[in-house]
């Protein structure tokens, strides 16, 4: 009878136990991009990157946080302007668009860089942590519009 009443509690600690791990939170961090990092002949038109985060930043208080956490920068490590769009639909999806009504004109053939600081916050507060970067390379438009008769 001890012996099944050891076993019994330990088996019941050993649930206890693992159950913390089953509801552990992920925590805040970047789950992809597209492009990707070090991503070559991309797209010149309507130049952005798709970001996926592993929790929503879509609330109205992390977006006012966030306004300044994510830039692109092109290859002089110029700041172009961009609009950051958050979805509401989609948990974690963030758009970050070179902002073409500022006058912004992608480069053929260019390297630009997105900057994610490590201060973006989530809905709930927390923070990224440390600063990542997405780096992609326009197409060589001149090549796409060779004629090959």
């Amino acid at each position: 009878m001890k012996k099944l009443s050891l076993i019994a509690i330990l088996t019941s600690i050993m649930i206890m136990a693992s159950s913390a791990f089953c509801f552990a939170d992920g925590g805040f961090d970047l789950v992809s991009s597209y492009p990707e990092d070090g991503q070559t002949n991309t797209s010149m038109e309507n130049l952005g990157v798709k970001l996926t985060f592993s929790k929503p930043l879509s609330s109205a208080e992390a977006q006012k946080a966030n306004a300044d956490k994510l830039a692109i920068y092109d290859e002089d490590g110029k700041a172009i302007p961009v609009q950051i769009l958050f979805s509401d639909d989609e948990k974690g999806l963030v758009l970050v668009l070179a902002d073409v009504d500022e006058g912004f004109v992608a480069k053929n053939k260019s390297e630009y860089k997105l900057v994610i600081s490590g201060d973006l916050v989530d809905n709930d507060g927390d923070v990224l942590g440390a600063d990542k970067t997405v780096s992609f390379k326009t197409y060589n438009q001149r090549v796409n519009n060779k004629d090959n008769r």
